[in-house]
């Protein structure tokens, strides 16, 4: 046998890295995309909240800034403002006419009071043949009494309805015995009966001149 040992090739233990457990490391990932989701979501919110407060204040900046239009209605004239006046003093009211109008006062056959406001400019043909003017009339009964009790003296007059024009009430009226003619608009003054009737004028112009009637 040699003298000469033999050494034993004894292999040297390395000491090999450890590796990191799987879940340790998936944690880990999953913490990473956490943290960069909630940076993105804030960036997305602190973007939003400052378009926010940019957009009030361009709103804020372009509603001090805008000029304020104010329109300015347009006044309606008056067609009635040149018409002439017709006054009663004894039953204290007034009225306004045209000037293609003339004033007929036919109170000696339909006393007290009967005044006819006549369309000169206008003719129509009665039922015989005859020519005659449009007219506006108005007239005072000759018995004094509040309108309730002299509507119920006259049961032939019918309540169609009730209107106020120019402040003054009426009551609209028709004749429903005797003579055919227009309604009737009646009201009172001082217990004084005041009639008003359209006759053949046009509804427009009768109502003009019923606009201007004036208790005094």
């Amino acid at each position: 046998m040699d003298n000469q040992s033999t050494q034993e090739n004894i292999p040297i233990e390395q000491n090999p890295q450890t590796p990191l457990p799987v879940s340790q490391n998936h944690n880990k990932n999953y913490l990473k995309v956490i943290g960069i989701g909630m940076s993105i979501v804030s960036f997305c919110i602190a973007i939003a909240v400052v378009g926010y407060f940019l957009g009030s204040n361009k709103n804020k900046t372009a509603k001090v800034s805008a000029p304020q239009i104010t329109s300015t209605p347009t006044p309606t004239p008056d067609p009635t403002a040149n018409w002439k006046t017709y006054t009663n003093t004894d039953y204290n009211f007034s009225i306004k006419y045209p000037d293609t109008f003339k004033i007929d006062d036919n109170s000696a056959n339909f006393p007290p009071i009967a005044i006819y406001l006549r369309n000169a400019a206008e003719q129509q043909t009665g039922e015989g043949g005859g020519k005659f003017n449009p007219y506006f009339l108005v007239q005072v009964e000759p018995e004094k009494m509040p309108l309730d009790k002299y509507l119920i003296k006259y049961p032939n007059l019918v309540v169609k309805e009730k209107k106020t024009v120019n402040g003054i009430d009426f009551t609209i009226v028709d004749v429903t015995m005797g003579m055919v003619t227009p309604p009737l608009y009646l009201t009172s003054n001082n217990n004084n009966i005041i009639s008003i009737s359209n006759q053949y004028l046009e509804e427009k112009v009768f109502d003009q001149i019923l606009s201007t009637f004036r208790l005094d």
